[in-house]
């Protein structure tokens, strides 16, 4: 199944969606129940952005989708003491 639309777009039509539903009806449980899933929407929409950051290059979108996947880590992600042990040659 391929879908068309990016999950923070359908997130988007939800919210908008539920919004104009909810201000359609007085104030009240059912109202404010309804602005509750807008804004869990929204949220959701901004963690979603957080964690597949439109800006990366698409090689390394990938490379981080497959690795949730298969919850291992990117190759292209190096470990800490990697990092030390080029800080070591540089000195």
């Amino acid at each position: 199944m391929t879908r068309t639309k990016s999950i923070q777009e359908r997130l988007a039509e939800f919210a908008e969606e539920t919004r104009q539903e909810a201000a359609g009806l007085p104030d009240g449980k059912e109202r404010d129940e309804l602005l509750k899933k807008v804004q869990r929407a929204e949220t959701a929409s901004e963690i979603e952005t957080w964690r597949n950051p439109p800006e990366l290059p698409p090689k390394l979108r990938a490379q981080i989708f497959e690795a949730r996947r298969n919850r291992t880590r990117p190759t292209s992600f190096r470990s800490p003491s990697s990092f030390l042990s080029l800080a070591a040659i540089g000195d």
